[in-house]
């Protein structure tokens, strides 16, 4: 599992790969993010 602080980076990180026209990366953390909240207890 992970904390919302890790989520948060996750997700800056994934927007700053965007804003890099890095899709792919961008998208890898976008998915783990994803999963990350869906799995959260």
């Amino acid at each position: 599992m992970i904390d919302d602080d890790k989520l948060t980076e996750l997700l800056d990180r994934a927007q700053t790969e965007e804003n890099s026209y890095n899709w792919a990366e961008a998208a890898r953390l976008y998915e783990e993010a994803g999963n990350s909240f869906l799995n959260k207890k």
